[in-house]
């Protein structure tokens, strides 16, 4: 019939069944094209580069979160991107030991003023709960230190000086 599919029991016998499987809900995306600079120590929500999801079908959604993002950290500072949800807080970061810096992307290392990293970051987040969900992409600065977003951190006006955009994209996924 209309909507099936045929499917073997790896023993050579053959039978049809009802086509099923995960589909995406969903979909939000967000794209930042000015600049955002920020220069106190701590973690801070980059403006711009935050999504609401409208309440899930079920508890049973999963969010996949995909940020592309264009970043630089000056005078080798290890600051770092990270990812936040409303019932999950900060998705996915390493574990704690002793003062090592937690994250899920790598550092934003600058060693030349006209450069900048891009960085992806992907999560599945998994809030078990029926509640509207917030995502937003934050910034981790050391003492001392700057983060530049969508720009290098020599922002002069010349040809070899990076403007970009960062993107943020939320999916409701069903099994």
């Amino acid at each position: 019939s209309a909507g099936q599919f045929m499917k073997t029991d790896g023993s050579g016998n053959l039978s049809f069944d009802a086509a099923g499987g995960g589909k995406v809900l969903k979909t939000k995306t967000i794209t930042k094209t000015d600049t955002y600079t920020n220069s106190s120590t701590g973690t801070h929500d980059v403006t711009g580069l935050s999504l609401t999801m409208d309440a899930p079908a079920s508890a049973d959604s999963k969010y996949l979160v995909i940020a592309m993002l264009t970043g630089t950290s000056p005078n080798g500072h290890s600051n770092r991107f990270m990812l936040d949800g409303t019932t999950t807080g900060t998705l996915l970061q390493g574990d704690a030991a002793g003062n090592r810096a937690r994250g899920i992307s790598g550092e934003l290392f600058q060693n030349n003023t006209n450069q900048a990293m891009t960085q992806t970051l992907v999560v599945l987040d998994d809030p078990d709960t029926t509640a509207t969900q917030t995502y937003k992409v934050q910034v981790v600065n050391r003492s001392g230190s700057t983060t530049h977003v969508n720009r290098s951190v020599s922002d002069g006006d010349g040809t070899n000086i990076l403007r970009s955009a960062s993107t943020l994209t939320v999916m409701e996924i069903q099994d």
